[in-house]
């Protein structure tokens, strides 16, 4: 296997879209994208698009492992997009550790805060995670799902102290339709989704 490994821990619309755009992109890699549900796995393998969200997208399963282990998504991945509800990251990682997360970039495409604990993605993944603020990236749009299955222009930006980080993971995520612009302000793009 050549290239980037990338994990998308989601199966929404905005995964899926982003699924669109990783696939849509010819840098050389391969998508390793977690499914909450297994009869959605199985159909997706199957019939190439996700039964509940985007239906019209397609999956180049050339390139991409459908699993229904987040931990197995995380541990092959270089790069793991976290792209579920902010309330259900924790369940949707459970039995993934610290130790899974090491040497990663982790990128958050989540709107809100994990409820009870108060904590943004990037203050959630420092403390809960020992993930390095260095290589949190934030995604910020403005961008939505169904546009982005429709092919439309869409932009997005990409915050992370290290600009490194935001370029590659944008890299990824860019095409002729997919706009990118880096920023290292991880807070502002936070804010800025609620």
């Amino acid at each position: 296997m050549q290239g980037k490994k990338i994990g998308i821990i989601g199966s929404g619309s905005w995964a899926t879209a982003m699924i669109k755009m990783l696939c849509e992109n010819d840098q050389d890699k391969h998508i390793f994208w977690w499914i909450r549900k297994e009869e959605d796995a199985e159909y997706i393998q199957q019939f190439k698009h996700n039964p509940t969200y985007l239906s019209g997208v397609s999956v180049d399963l050339s390139i991409t492992t459908i699993d229904t282990n987040a931990k197995n998504v995380v541990v092959n991945s270089d790069i793991v997009i976290l792209n579920t509800p902010a309330a259900y990251l924790k369940d949707a990682l459970r039995g993934v550790t610290k130790e899974d997360f090491k040497d990663k970039i982790v990128v958050s495409a989540i709107k809100g805060i994990i409820p009870k604990d108060n904590l943004i993605i990037g203050e959630f993944l420092e403390q809960h995670y020992a993930v390095d603020i260095e290589r949190i990236c934030v995604v910020g749009g403005p961008c939505h799902a169904e546009e982005v299955a429709l092919g439309k222009l869409s932009y997005l930006t990409f915050g992370c102290k290290n600009l490194d980080s935001a370029a590659l993971v944008a890299s990824f995520l860019s095409s002729r339709v997919i706009k990118t612009i880096l920023s290292e302000d991880i807070l502002e793009l936070n804010l800025e989704r609620y």
